[in-house]
């Protein structure tokens, strides 16, 4: 796992936020304390939380599921629409 650096600032609100970077984003967390003393505290307790990443889905799979979902959901005509664009796009990429 890369070292992750903190930074801590006081916003006009009063209150201490930790600024670090996880999976390539910029993300804030507030500390809820006033004071540098308590932030100092909260910071060593502190453990970010990865990112949920989702599964990754092969084309044929995202269309099959996307499909049931369009024809349970949308009008025939509004699915045959969606089907003949992915059809178009199917015909472009390869």
């Amino acid at each position: 796992m890369p070292a992750i650096n903190y930074h801590l600032f006081k916003r006009s609100n009063g209150f201490w936020y930790i600024l670090y970077t996880l999976d390539g984003k910029v993300r804030w967390k507030s500390t809820k304390a006033t004071s540098k003393i308590e932030t100092l505290q909260k910071l060593q307790e502190f453990q970010p939380k990865a990112a949920n990443k989702q599964e990754q889905k092969s084309l044929a799979t995202f269309t099959q599921d996307f499909l049931s979902f369009a024809y349970a959901t949308y009008a025939r005509a509004t699915c045959d629409i969606y089907l003949c664009i992915h059809q178009t796009f199917l015909d472009k990429i390869s």
